[in-house]
């Protein structure tokens, strides 16, 4: 059927016509057959029974005087007729009386008391009972024929039927070819125009019918349909050309005008950045003036305070400067001035914050208050050394030769420094201390710098004997652990013990971590020193293990310097082998600027230490520049909430909001969340109610030695 369907039109009505004209004669010629055969049917019927009947008068006297003989030969005379096949004369007992065959078959005729009986399938039989006069049926006559002129007839018919339709088949085809182009062609005609007008998008073209019928109706209206579309097209087409020419046209006056407005914003933009330069720098070095260092240092100032940072300020003054002047003129004197300040700007490490006209990266802040007076800013400052070694970088620069014109000149300079907050938490107080520093560093003829107080210079000089101290402290065995528990917020088990470093000198006694590593990180002793940790730590948790404490997880913390090395993965795995630790107990606690440096590094370093099964914390989290979103990228399992956000929850509605927020997204990122510094029962409810996973801090214990941790495992092993 589906063949069919997709049959052209054309053929489609030549065989519908073929098919029609040949049901039409095969119903009539069926017809007829019927008829001619029902005919033959009767007639045959009605001389068997003239045959039955003069056999039944001529046997009668043969069936009353008991005579088979003159019965079989009265049947004998049915050799004549060549349709009968057998013939029986039953007695009135129905016992077989006499008998003809015609041939060697001997087909039994079965008596019956009809007087005609149709045969079944290709005999006739016909049955007449024989009477005397005057006396009741003497028996019956059966005579059985075979129908062959019926057959002969069939076939006859049947052959003049099979020529009939084959001639009637072979003239109906080509005048139904013919006729079949009346519907046909127009149809065809009116596919192909429109598949043109498809393909060719031109829709000028028309379909032609020269006929009023039903498919004339049609394509006039396919054609009226073309017209009604070729003339919205037309009008389309005028109407795009307009628009066209109407949007060149505005396009070219808003171009003009753009190009306008941006000769007059550059010139404005020259201009603000003209009024700007002079309003917040140096017309002579360039540098950042009074105007816009108070600025930043008070923006410096606030960032800070926000994040519990140091602020270190540098309060330069050159020795001498005035007999520069006095002798070989204020020009020279400018000159030298100039170079000062790209010595300073060149002596300040990248990670300073400096700021220079027409640069779109600074690399730190320099500014010049004016005459010979410069400052330094520097912020994120981890401790105040830093801002000595920024300060002896400046000197040892400015102790170079400085050649201007025809001289070659030698400076020095007299650095005051303060540290916010210790020497200070405002911009006045900060700025008059470092100026006070800067004039106690003349005092002692300059070429020095000098913190502000005493206690500072105390602590570098105690610093510089630490750093000594510290290359000795690994080998002679002056370090050891100590061990802070983790509680579950929701069931109170220690699920978790943050390994930390502690020192004791044997001269000075106690010494800080926040005063040794740091020096331990500058002076590269903290691979050493880290690995160590680690190696202890895992060593300890697995003496746990030993005891029957299985579930417990060991937190050790990771300098920036062991991620920025490609073996420390290596370095890992070797140590929980060596110690048959689980990488599963352990947590190495990261904090953002070790991961956000060196990026490439960190997260190559990172996966290969996620990938062995080791969870990733991030420590001290919102002290730095990230967000949890942008952690993402990296493997992080754990972020523990920095104490400077816990001390205050419960009384610093910023504190207890920006608490809230981290809790919220790390649940959101499925991060699990330590809060550190946890003091109070006020705080400890405060972070279960919205969520934290883990509490860290006093209120639970400090950090006490492996003998004393001991005891907070016990609980959980019974």
């Amino acid at each position: 059927m589906r063949s069919f369907r997709d049959t052209p039109i054309k053929h489609k009505v030549i065989a519908i016509s073929l098919l029609s004209s040949g049901a039409a004669l095969l119903l009539a010629c069926s017809g007829f057959i019927a008829y001619e055969l029902r005919a033959y049917r009767e007639a045959t019927l009605n001389q068997l029974t003239s045959v039955a009947g003069v056999i039944a008068a001529n046997s009668s006297s043969a069936l009353s005087f008991e005579d088979p003989e003159s019965a079989q030969r009265t049947l004998t005379a049915l050799r004549s007729e060549r349709m009968v096949v057998a013939a029986c004369i039953y007695g009135a007992d129905e016992r077989l009386f006499a008998a003809y065959y015609k041939d060697e078959r001997q087909e039994l005729c079965a008596p019956s008391r009809a007087q005609e009986m149709e045969g079944i399938g290709d005999r006739l039989d016909v049955a007449l009972p024989i009477f005397a006069e005057g006396e009741d049926a003497l028996g019956m006559i059966v005579i059985r024929s075979r129908p062959i002129d019926l057959y002969e007839r069939l076939v006859r018919y049947g052959g003049i039927l099979g020529l009939v339709m084959l001639f009637s088949g072979l003239a109906s085809l080509p005048l139904a070819s013919k006729l079949q182009r009346f519907i046909s062609d127009p149809i065809l005609q009116l596919v192909e125009t429109s598949r043109r007008v498809s393909a060719d998008k031109d829709f000028s073209l028309r379909a032609v019918s020269k006929g009023g019928d039903e498919v004339g109706v049609l394509v006039e209206s396919f054609n009226q349909m073309l017209e009604q579309i070729e003339d919205r097209d037309q009008a389309l087409s005028r109407h795009r050309e307009n628009l066209e020419a109407e949007v060149e046209r505005r396009t070219a006056e808003l171009r003009a005008v753009n190009e306008k407005l941006t000769r007059e914003i550059a010139q404005r933009e020259q201009a603000e950045e003209r009024i700007r330069d002079l309003a917040y720098y140096d017309g002579l070095t360039g540098l950042p003036n009074r105007q816009l260092f108070q600025e930043r240092l008070r923006r410096a100032l606030a960032w800070a305070k926000r994040r519990n940072q140091r602020v270190g300020l540098l309060f330069l003054d050159l020795d001498r400067f005035k007999q520069v002047n006095d002798t070989l003129g204020h020009s020279v004197g400018d000159e030298l001035l100039r170079q000062v300040s790209d010595r300073m700007h060149n002596s300040v490490r990248l990670g300073d914050y400096v700021g220079r006209s027409g640069e779109s990266e600074p690399k730190g802040e320099v500014s010049r208050l004016g005459g010979d007076e410069f400052t330094v800013l520097l912020t994120k400052l981890t401790n105040p050394q830093g801002a000595a070694k920024v300060a002896q970088r400046v000197l040892e620069e400015l102790a170079k030769p400085i050649p201007v014109g025809d001289y070659e000149l030698y400076t020095t300079a007299s650095i005051g420094i303060a540290v916010y907050p210790e020497d200070g938490e405002d911009l006045e107080t900060l700025l008059r201390n470092a100026d006070t520093a800067m004039y106690h560093a003349k005092s002692r003829n300059g070429n020095n710098f000098q913190f502000y107080t005493e206690a500072m210079n105390a602590t570098a000089a105690r610093k510089l004997q630490l750093a000594s101290r510290l290359r000795h402290a690994l080998e002679q065995g002056q370090f050891e652990l100590h061990y802070q528990p983790i509680r579950d917020a929701s069931t109170g088990t220690v699920c978790a013990a943050e390994a930390l470093l502690r020192w004791t000198d044997p001269d000075t006694g106690p010494v800080r971590p926040d005063e040794f590593i740091p020096i331990a990180e500058d002076s590269g002793l903290i691979l050493g020193i880290g690995e160590w940790v680690l190696r202890t730590a895992c060593a300890q948790a697995r003496a746990w293990q030993v005891e029957g404490f299985e579930s417990i997880r060991i937190s050790v913390n990771v300098s920036t310097h062991q991620l920025r090395q490609p073996s420390w993965p290596k370095v890992v795995a070797r140590i929980l082998e060596e110690e048959g630790l689980s990488p599963a107990h352990l947590e190495l606690e990261l904090t953002e600027s070790a991961i956000l440096a060196h990026e490439d590094v960190t997260v190559q370093a990172l996966s290969e230490l996620h990938d062995m099964g080791v969870s990733l914390a991030l420590d001290d989290f919102g002290t730095g520049y990230s967000s949890l979103s942008s952690l993402r990228r990296f493997p992080i399992e754990r972020v523990k909430i920095d104490r400077s956000f816990v001390g205050d929850i419960t009384a610093d509605p910023d504190d207890a909001a920006l608490t809230t927020a981290i809790l919220s997204m790390a649940s959101s990122l499925q991060l699990r969340v330590v809060a550190e510094g946890v003091e109070t029962l006020e705080q400890a409810e405060f972070l279960r109610a919205r969520g934290c996973h883990e509490l860290q801090g006093f209120l639970l214990s400090p950090a006490v030695p492996p003998a004393e941790f001991i005891r907070f495992l016990a609980p959980a092993k019974t």
